[in-house]
Order: structure tokens, then sequence, then C-alpha cells
């Protein structure tokens, strides 16, 4: 959305944006991240896992398309998850959430960032390392769309965040500590950055 102090607003029950599948969003088989400006607006529904952004399914199923996503879990905490190609062929995915890190507040702005450095997926809560775990196998090149404010899935999107979303950011490489750093994430992007997707 074009202009200063706005962002997108969602309603937690049927609205989102979705991307549709491109060839720039696929094959994240090496470095990238994924950042975003997002606000809770207030408390979650009982057992909801409101999707930030994510690019592949969101839900459970026979086919492996799971890509990535970064979410709020019924905890309150972050949640992110990476899915790949395993051995013959066999899907892996990496759901984490860190039980020691901080609840996420309602009705305030947070930045998160979910890189993948290598081996080494990391992801970053205000400027702040809040999970890291390893996922060494190829993403899911998914034929599913980008999501904002809820996760693609088979027959209708589902785990629609409720509250705004700001600044989604996909990058082909792997942004540095102080790239993520809060607040100097807040800087204004003019859209040729090198890695910007």
């Amino acid at each position: 959305m074009a202009g200063t102090n706005a962002a997108l607003s969602f309603d937690g029950v049927n609205g989102w944006v979705r991307m549709p599948d491109h060839p720039a969003l696929d094959g994240f088989n090496g470095d990238f991240t994924v950042e975003a400006w997002f606000r809770i607006g207030g408390p979650l529904p009982f057992n909801h896992y409101p999707v930030i952004v994510s690019k592949g399914r969101a839900n459970s199923g026979p086919t492996a398309d799971f890509g990535w996503g970064i979410q709020i879990l019924p905890s309150g905490r972050l949640g992110t998850w990476i899915g790949g190609g395993g051995p013959q062929g066999l899907l892996q995915v990496v759901f984490s959430s860190n039980p020691l890190t901080p609840i996420v507040s309602t009705d305030a702005w947070h930045h998160v960032a979910l890189r993948r450095s290598g081996s080494l997926v990391s992801v970053f809560l205000d400027g702040v390392l809040n999970n890291s775990y390893a996922f060494a196998l190829t993403v899911s090149d998914s034929t599913y769309p980008l999501g904002i404010g809820a996760g693609p899935a088979d027959q209708a999107p589902v785990e629609f965040f409720p509250g705004k979303i700001d600044e989604v950011r996909v990058w082909s490489i792997a942004r540095s500590d102080s790239d993520l750093s809060y607040p100097a994430n807040a800087n204004v992007l003019i859209g040729s950055e090198f890695g910007l997707v």
C-alpha cells in the first residue's frame, strides 16, 4: 500500500492478500529472508494459528508443498515452519517455536524476520534472535500463492490474521543481524536493493 502511515488491516475472519505463484518466489534453496511488520488487533480466538505471511500450504495434506511461513501460535508466541524434500522425496517439515521467549503483545507494532543462511534458520522478533534451528534440505518450490494475513490451503485460505500487517519483504539473500536490528529495519526501500524480490 503506497503512502506513509498506511498498513493492511485484516478482520481475522476472511480477509487476506493473495499473490499468485511467481518464479521469483520459488527456488529458495539457498539463503533467503522474509520480514514484515505486524500488529495483533486483540485477543486471539481459542486454538487459532494466525498466519502473518507464508508461501506454500498452511495446513496438513498429502503433497510436499509446505514452503515456509510465519504465524502466531495459540500460546501467543511466534511460530514458523519450513518444509522441503528429504531422501527418496520424503517431506520434512520443521515447525518451530521457542517456549522460553515472551508472548507477543497485542495492540503494539512488532517486526518479524525469518532468515535462512546455509542450513541455519533464524527467527528475529523486534531485532532480537527469537529462535534458531537447522534445515539443510531443499525448500519446497511451492506452487501455492504467497499469502499475507492467512495461509493458502487446498480449498480455501486458513488461519486468518486479526490485525494489521505492513512492509512485507522477501529477499533472496540472508540479511545480516544488523540489517534486522530494531528499529534500524524501519528504513524505507526504493525497490532496487540487492536481493529484494
